[in-house]
């Protein structure tokens, strides 16, 4: 019976880890160059500062998280998630983290195949392409 909101906690749940790491390196980008591999450093600040990239890092997860909060786009979100998590774990590569990291990216696989969601706009938006295609239809 309360299987239909699995996939909405499972959003919900997902969208707070996002929001949270990714608004915290807008706070305190230093804390986070730690987990950057030391064979990645040299790769990242070839291109650009690593405090920039760290920020680009926190806007694309805050991105990953909002929309993973409001439904918005939700299943392009999960993959986002997913390719975030994949890169994470090669970059930081196997310790205790990644182990997190595993249980995370299971869980935005599962989202990003799954059917629906409730609670998402997605859906209002989807209601709302109906309800336009009946009016044109049936010229109402």
């Amino acid at each position: 019976m309360l299987t239909k909101y699995a996939t909405a906690i499972l959003r919900l749940g997902l969208s707070a880890v996002f929001l949270v790491f990714g608004i915290d390196k807008f706070i305190d980008w230093t804390r986070w160059s730690g987990w950057i591999a030391p064979w990645m450093q040299p790769m990242i600040e070839a291109v650009m500062p690593l405090q920039t990239f760290l920020i680009l890092v926190g806007i694309v997860e805050t991105i990953t998280g909002l929309l993973l909060l409001f439904g918005l786009y939700w299943r392009f979100a999960a993959i986002l998630a997913a390719i975030q998590l994949v890169g994470i774990s090669i970059s930081v590569g196997l310790n205790e983290i990644t182990l997190r990291d595993f249980g995370l990216l299971a869980g935005a696989v599962a989202l990003a195949l799954s059917k629906e969601t409730r609670f998402a706009l997605d859906n209002r938006r989807a209601e709302h392409r109906v309800r336009l295609k009946l009016k044109k239809k049936y010229r109402l």
